[in-house]
């Protein structure tokens, strides 16, 4: 802004000099020449400006955008921190877990393994049991077995009968 008006001053004083003292009219000329090229230089200047001012604008605007996305690359920073360290956590508690489970499976197979045992000997017991209740039906018994093969069988097969 301060060259224009400098421009203008000069082109001011130039013209004023060249009117009074000029008579000639190659000076002439040489006069209306300079004035032209005083106006066009007023004019690139105007327009360089303008230019310039245009470019601080998008400086500005600039400036704001990059700033606005630092601000989201900070933030998204922050986030992916935080869901970092939460499949750290979620990651140390999922082993602690699937310790747990295989621990709760081992025991669950050792008890099976127990079930499956006691199952056998129930069956085992059963069929001993089925056996001598033949047996003491069939008469293969003495009158102190008989007492005890009653209450057997009432045991066994009494809920039953009745």
């Amino acid at each position: 802004m301060n060259k224009t008006l400098i421009f203008t001053c000069i082109a001011i004083l130039g013209l004023g000099f060249g009117l009074s003292g000029c008579r000639d009219r190659a000076q002439q000329a040489e006069l209306e020449r300079l004035q032209t090229e005083l106006r066009s230089a007023q004019a690139a200047l105007q327009k360089a400006n303008s230019k310039q001012i245009d470019a601080e604008a998008q400086i500005e605007i600039a400036t704001q955008a990059r700033d606005q996305l630092q601000e989201q690359v900070d933030k998204l920073t922050a986030e992916r921190d935080q869901l970092q360290k939460t499949l750290t956590e979620a990651t140390a508690s999922n082993e602690q877990w699937q310790q747990k489970l295989d621990k709760i499976q081992l025991s669950r197979d050792a008890l099976q393994k127990q079930v499956g045992d006691l199952i056998a000997a129930r069956d085992g017991e059963v069929s001993w049991l089925g056996s001598e209740c033949g047996r003491l039906r069939i008469g293969q018994f003495t009158d102190a077995d008989g007492y005890r093969a009653r209450r057997l069988d009432d045991a066994l097969f009494g809920a039953r009968r009745r």
